[in-house]
């Protein structure tokens, strides 16, 4: 990664364009989940089909039990326990589906990420994602949104939101998974995601979801109260950069959004 401003939606166009591929279908899994938002709203005639496996989404106000993460992990970092850091992303994000190995996996991925991620804050220019809300309701691709049944509350409520706030959206809600199903139950997210796919090619998709609950939208210009470090949450759009610390932190980023 580069120091200074760059698009993740547009890095992925870009990518698109060099490897000469018109249209694709996205699959993106928590924060990747929202790099394919932007992608899908942002570029709709470049995105045949999306999946979102508990995909992260800025629109939303966080629930305490997030707020309560981030502080959690921000206050790990800033007395230099990243080891006890990674920990507590293993334990949140992972459901009993995992095995040893795959919480191993988790851990190292989150260490790596830590030990890229906070070096970075010290660059005279460090890299800078532009801020984006995703306009969901300009996504024209047939989707499909996964949440799991043990995943943090605010990540079901982005699901629900999504599945209801997508045109062409379809929810499904695995009472087995945390955050990470496909790395909790690899074959079976692999054939949810395929099976998805195909029925698309197979003309099968349903138009509209039979699940779209009900879900409480964001109050309009309503004013967040400010952090105690005065750092944008994680979980909001943000265009201020960030203290020391802060990143994305989701298992296998390596860069930070801002």
């Amino acid at each position: 990664m580069l120091p200074g401003d760059f698009s993740y939606a547009d890095d992925v166009v870009e990518l698109l364009d060099a490897l000469d591929i018109e249209t694709t279908a996205l699959v993106g899994s928590s924060f990747g989940g929202k790099i394919a938002l932007e992608v899908a709203s942002t570029y709709p005639d470049r995105v045949s089909a999306l999946v979102l496996l508990c995909a992260a989404y800025p629109g939303l106000t966080p629930t305490a039990a997030a707020e309560s993460f981030d502080e959690q992990e921000d206050a790990l970092l800033e007395a230099g326990e990243v080891d006890s850091a990674a920990e507590l992303n293993v334990a949140t994000w992972l459901g009993p589906e995992a095995d040893d190995a795959t919480r191993d996996l988790v851990r190292e991925m989150q260490r790596h990420a830590f030990e890229v991620q906070l070096p970075a804050d010290s660059w005279p220019d460090p890299p800078d994602s532009r801020s984006v809300s995703p306009d969901v309701t300009a996504i024209t691709a047939a989707t499909l949104v996964v949440t799991g049944a043990l995943d943090m509350d605010h990540f079901e409520a982005i699901a629900a939101y999504l599945g209801a706030e997508i045109p062409q959206a379809r929810l499904t809600s695995l009472d087995w998974a945390a955050h990470l199903p496909s790395l909790e139950r690899p074959a079976e997210t692999t054939s949810l995601v395929t099976d998805f796919l195909e029925s698309l090619s197979a003309r099968t998709f349903p138009t509209t979801s039979t699940l779209r609950p009900c879900v409480t939208r964001p109050a309009a210009g309503r004013r967040q109260r400010p952090r105690r470090t005065e750092r944008p949450s994680r979980w909001r759009s943000a265009r201020t950069r960030t203290e020391p610390g802060r990143c994305c932190r989701r298992p296998g980023c390596t860069v930070r959004p801002r």
